[in-house]
């Protein structure tokens, strides 16, 4: 797979104060093996980190740095990027158009879509009827305000189910407390994510999970660490995924049993960056050896 990037772009006025890292996370925008001919796709943060060199805390911070300039924007609720000038460097023509708009239906109503038409509105002609409906053509600006008005009710707490009930609820009926979110994982962005998930499992009205089967998540998510579970539990959000996939690399076949271990570079590189850290590897079981 190629991508095409104009030389010229190191002398672009808007480029070319960017600091060092930001042009990093900027060209890796335009080349890395996840982008679409679009410019507008999945993308997690952790990957980004794990494959430019750069911390994680700095590709948070360099997000801002780059819409800013108005050259990427990352939705981190959706987990996608638009970087704003990669579709017309890649060709022009009714393919890429067409390319773009069935794009465009993958991205779980992302309002980075609107976004994405106000600057290329002529693919607002190849987009099908469900697209459609998140997106007006002929109203983006208005499209975009009621796309960020839609996330932030879906953000709100939601309850299809019944509530579930209350510690002091279940010691009335002699039933013990539900589990509670380990030390291992006990941190604001793991907290966040996990109320998230369960808030979207009941917006969606999937069955809640048993104390038991609770229990077992925790016990898998434990095992990578709050950084990648997070990053798996967003993943899963943002797909409509039931459950949260495994990261890659994890050592097990699809059939459960022990396999050969084989680690991505990036995935190579996240792990080098746990253990310099004194931190256990998130893609290996202890059995799993080194």
């Amino acid at each position: 797979m190629y991508r095409t990037v104009e030389t010229g772009a190191w002398d672009d006025p808007e480029v070319r104060p960017l600091s060092p890292q930001a042009k990093l996370l900027f060209f890796y925008l335009f080349t890395n093996r996840h982008t679409h001919v679009s410019g507008i796709y999945y993308l997690l943060p952790v990957t980004a980190a794990a494959e430019t060199g750069l911390p994680l805390r700095v590709v948070d911070t360099l997000w801002d740095t780059l819409s800013k300039a108005e050259l990427a924007w990352f939705d981190s609720k959706c987990l996608v990027v638009f970087v704003r000038s990669m579709l017309r460097h890649q060709g022009r023509g009714e393919k890429n158009e067409r390319a773009a708009a069935t794009q465009l239906g993958t991205l779980h109503n992302s309002f980075l879509i609107s976004k994405f038409l106000s600057v290329y509105p002529s693919v607002a002609r190849f987009l099908d009827d469900r697209v459609s409906d998140r997106v007006s053509k002929g109203d983006l600006p208005r499209a975009r305000e009621e796309q960020e008005q839609e996330q932030k009710k879906e953000q709100e707490p939601s309850t299809p189910f019944p509530p579930p009930p209350t510690v002091a609820a279940r010691a009335a009926k002699g039933v013990s407390a539900p589990p509670s979110i380990p030390p291992e994982l006990d941190t604001p962005g793991f907290v966040d994510a996990w109320s998230n998930f369960l808030a979207e499992r009941r917006r969606r009205r999937i069955k809640p999970y048993t104390d038991e089967g609770m229990r077992q998540q925790f016990e898998r998510l434990k095992f990578w660490g709050p950084a990648v579970a997070v990053e798996r539990i967003k993943l899963a959000i943002a797909n409509g995924y039931q459950g949260i996939p495994e990261p890659q690399g994890n050592g097990h076949g699809g059939n459960g049993k022990q396999g050969t271990l084989r680690l991505t570079p990036a995935e190579q590189s996240l792990e080098r960056e746990y253990l310099a850290q004194g931190m256990p590897s998130p893609f290996r079981r202890p059995e799993d050896g080194a």
